[in-house]
């Protein structure tokens, strides 16, 4: 496979940068860019992030190996800044190459911003994968990241960077550019050429070196098979160097169940999903889903409507990751359709003293879990007992917290310092108490392991049931 160099007549220079462990120091954990004060200072470039008027601070993720930007806390509010200085002109950058997200409205205080894809209406609030390029002259660029919806959380990923310095000679017409980049590819690919303003694209896909009596590109070129494009530029009679790009379109492994999708070792391999999925919870990005025998997190890139009950069906590609050596995950390369998006979901109930590991990623029932003291309703750990065996719960989706009692309670199977770590996602009240037929007005006690006690002793810790409601008391 070989990309051609661009055109290397102009005066302008190229400067890369991948965003990686190495970029950050060699950084072992998730990066707070806000807290970088005096920002990263690389070929001459200095770019420094600020939180701004967001909620989040500006971050390289480590699992992702990319950079994560935020909105603000509202529409009026700016989001995390970013501010790019160079000892020469700069005439171009580009970030790209992040991870799937709710898009944002970039601004900057001079030149002009583009995306791609370009964002249309339809595309706000729902996960998209996108690159940002900035066009103008300057040495200081500052780029802000705002709102499209006041209540929609928005991000901008991105794990390259990309500058054109210098000034641009105006008698050189630059090579055209390719969308996506040349490599292997496991469906057909819609590429897209672009060029400078005002320059016609002229391209052959025979391996041929173009000229401008070939093809004229006006519109995206589906490339099924392996193909090699070449393309130039052109303008005012003047033409750019070639262009080229193979890409090759191999045939994706196949997985036909999460068990052999756990069996992968290569994190790069594509594979066709090859077997429907059940949606047991949904949040944000983070879906937790069944086979009918194993669970696995589906993290990217999904239909913003699906819900609990939807089916994923099979038939689109992904990669596959074991997230921090614990969870294993599934990252779409390509979309998936669902079906019955209002679908319900019944989670297995499973008895305390069987939640182990195993389960990580589950989606189930605990019954007869016992809280000695209110549960928290900020983002906290707390334990429980359920079964004879204390447990260790955490309210990550930040569920108002309950009364010390006895519950029923439906959880997220996650995995913290090699134990399980049970996010909440429901409480269900006075759950795990037997049956009992009593007046409205009757107070009926239990211990704290839910058993019923006839004639509770003054002194003792027990919960009282009256009418529909648990209470931790003291007789």
């Amino acid at each position: 496979m070989a990309v051609a160099g661009l055109a290397g007549l102009s005066q302008a220079k190229e400067v890369n940068w991948t965003l990686d462990a190495a970029f950050f120091d060699n950084a072992t954990a998730n990066v707070d860019l806000g807290k970088l004060t005096d920002g990263i200072t690389k070929d001459g470039i200095t770019i420094k992030w600020e939180q701004s008027g967001s909620a989040t601070s500006p971050a390289w993720n480590k699992n992702s190996s990319e950079v994560r930007n935020y909105g603000g806390k509202l529409e009026t509010l700016p989001g995390n800044i970013i501010t790019i200085k160079s000892t020469e002109s700069i005439s171009k950058i580009v970030f790209a190459g992040g991870s799937a997200c709710k898009p944002s409205n970039i601004t900057a205080n001079t030149g002009t911003i583009t995306s791609d894809p370009t964002f249309t209406s339809e595309m706000y609030g729902k996960d998209t994968q996108y690159s940002i390029t900035w066009s103008g002259d300057a040495k200081e660029v500052v780029l802000t990241v705002n709102k499209f919806l006041p209540a929609q959380s928005c991000q901008w990923r991105y794990k390259t960077i990309s500058f054109t310095l210098g000034a641009q000679n105006p008698d050189v017409v630059n090579a055209p550019k390719f969308t996506p980049e040349a490599g292997t590819y496991y469906s057909k690919q819609n590429v897209t050429i672009s060029a400078d303003a005002g320059c016609d694209i002229y391209y052959t896909l025979d391996g041929t070196a173009p000229t401008t009596a070939s093809t004229k590109y006006t519109a995206a070129i589906e490339i099924a098979k392996t193909t090699t494009v070449k393309a130039i530029a052109a303008k005012d009679s003047k033409v750019s160097e070639v262009a080229t790009a193979e890409y090759v379109i191999s045939d994706a492994a196949v997985c036909n169940s999460i068990a052999e999708c756990k069996a992968i070792t290569d994190e790069n391999l594509q594979f066709t999903v090859n077997f429907d999925l059940t949606v047991g919870f949904r949040r944000f990005s983070q879906v937790f889903c069944t086979d009918g025998k194993d669970w696995i997190q589906v993290y990217g890139a999904l239909p913003s409507d699906i819900v609990a009950g939807s089916k994923i069906n099979k038939g689109w590609l992904s990669k596959y990751k074991l997230f921090n050596n614990v969870a294993p995950e599934l990252l779409p390369v390509s979309a998936a359709t669902i079906t019955g998006v209002e679908g319900t979901f019944t989670p297995a109930r499973v008895e305390g003293s069987k939640i182990s590991n195993d389960l990580v990623n589950a989606v189930i029932t605990i019954p007869a879990v016992t809280f000695a003291t209110a549960t928290p309703s900020t983002k906290d750990n707390f334990e429980g007992v359920a079964d004879g065996k204390t447990l260790g719960f955490r309210n990550n989706y930040e569920l108002p917290g309950v009364e010390a009692g006895t519950y029923d309670v439906t959880v997220v199977v996650t995995i913290y310092n090699e134990i399980p770590s049970l996010y909440v996602i429901k409480y269900d009240a006075t759950a795990g108490i037997e049956d009992a037929t009593v007046d409205a007005s009757e107070a009926t006690y239990y211990n704290l392991q839910g058993v019923k006690v006839a004639n509770p002793q003054a002194g003792d810790v027990v919960i009282r049931v009256q009418n529909g409601k648990a209470t931790k008391i003291v007789k």
